[in-house]
């Protein structure tokens, strides 16, 4: 479906329902199909282009009192996200240190075994 279509459809249905909020989404003129890019990707304003480079790795004590460029966690290992410990486990990593973004990855080995 094209995303014209795709908008005339949903147009429609928000003119029939009388339930559905008068107000327009803001994200009524994206699709969420999986062949096209994040809602959030821009391509012309990447936000990684704009944060201050890093020229050396920090320090522990550096990142525990926070810094502009957000460290990067990586919890590797095989995760179950409606596991209360698994939940608990990944949340202990990304409020490790203020500013973080979280990377979760698991190896193919492990999850086959």
């Amino acid at each position: 479906m094209r995303m014209d279509q795709a908008k005339q459809k949903r147009k429609l249905c928000y003119e029939k329902s009388d339930t559905l909020n008068s107000k327009k989404s803001r994200l009524d003129d994206y699709s969420l199909a999986p062949t096209e890019p994040a809602v959030i990707h821009d391509p012309l304003y990447p936000s990684a282009d704009h944060w201050p480079k890093r020229i050396r790795p920090l320090t522990l004590a550096e990142a525990k009192a926070g810094t502009r460029v957000p460290v990067r966690v990586y919890a590797d290992g095989v995760f179950d996200m409606f596991h209360a410990g698994h939940a608990r486990a990944l949340l202990q990593a990304k409020t490790v240190f203020p500013n973080v973004y979280l990377m979760v990855g698991g190896k193919d080995f492990f999850v086959h075994k």
